[in-house]
């Protein structure tokens, strides 16, 4: 029977070293996210915002039988160095296959030398049109439109506090449904991350 209570304090060892480590990593996650994060992106913050479908963003325009990404490009935001980078790879990951990458500045942005670069050298630049008059709630975003020129994603490249540029942010899994012909319907996504508040025109 005594040795019964001496062995009891011992069923417990094992399920508080199991709480210690998770509450551990929990907060080492939360220090990486809310830390490294910001580091990473650089000084801006990073903050909760709903993207929101822009009234005037069309939803069907002329269709080319290519998928077009419209990305509204803001050079003054301190994310986008780091959303280049998914930009990027994600353009050379469909460099085979028909997709069409359309530039729109934003708060003022004329500088298109400064974006064309690299593998965004064949990128549309976009000054006058439609979508320069889209007031979009946050910078990075991009427009997907499909094949028959129907829009069927809007907003952030990613989530987080760092950007996905190993094909597991938001946009690749449209384009790979897009490409294989499936339905895509995205709505408006409150998501947390590195973005820019962009100021009404």
């Amino acid at each position: 029977m005594q040795d019964d209570d001496n062995r009891q304090p011992a069923r417990w060892i094992l399920p508080v070293a199991v709480l210690a480590v998770c509450a551990a990593s929990v907060t080492f996650t939360f220090w990486l996210f809310t830390t490294s994060g910001k580091a990473f992106f650089g000084e801006e913050p990073v903050r909760l915002v709903t993207f929101e479908v822009p009234e005037e963003l069309p939803r069907q325009r002329e269709a080319d039988g290519s998928l077009r990404m419209v990305h509204f490009w803001d050079p003054d935001c301190p994310c986008e160095p780091a959303n280049r980078i998914h930009l990027e790879t994600l353009v050379r990951n469909w460099s085979s296959r028909e997709l069409t990458l359309e530039v729109v500045p934003i708060a003022g942005a004329r500088r298109p030398e400064e974006f064309r670069a690299g593998v965004l050298n064949r990128a549309q630049w976009s000054e006058e049109g439609p979508f320069n008059r889209v007031e979009v709630p946050a910078s990075p975003s991009v427009a997907v439109y499909d094949r028959e020129g129907t829009l069927r994603y809007f907003g952030p490249y990613s989530t987080g506090g760092f950007c996905s540029p190993d094909g597991s942010g938001l946009v690749e899994p449209v384009l790979r449904a897009l490409d294989a012909g499936e339905p895509v319907h995205r709505e408006a996504l409150s998501v947390l991350g590195c973005y820019c508040k962009t100021d009404p025109r």
